[in-house]
């Protein structure tokens, strides 16, 4: 009978190599959709977001009006974004305490550098 090979739990080193590309990956398209949110809010409520297509889901998902929502959010309309969609805000918050949290922890680690 042969031995059972142990599980070795990878180092700290090797996690953050296999997490960079998934955390770069994520930080643009939080970043992206962030940008887009900045279209004026009257051209969204008018004809839709330039960058998504006409498509209308029945019955709704939980993202449904979450565009209308971040463009409200960017243009200070916090209860027309609450309205449009109840999670909005809350995500449009963490896109941008994110995109901070990753600013500062690149500012933090440049200065360490020699």
């Amino acid at each position: 009978m042969t031995a059972k090979p142990k599980f070795i739990w990878p180092i700290w080193a090797e996690w953050k190599r296999a997490l960079l590309l998934p955390y770069i990956i994520f930080t643009l398209l939080i970043g992206i959709t962030l940008a887009g949110s900045f279209v004026p809010y009257e051209r969204v409520l008018a004809s839709g977001h330039p960058w998504l297509p006409a498509k209308k889901e029945h019955p709704p998902c939980a993202f449904c009006g979450m565009t209308r929502s971040f463009c409200a959010m960017s243009a200070g309309r916090a209860q027309d974004a609450h309205n449009w969609n109840h999670g909005g805000p809350v995500l449009y918050t963490f896109g941008w305490l994110w995109l901070a949290g990753t600013v500062v922890s690149l500012v933090v680690k440049k200065r360490k550098e020699p």
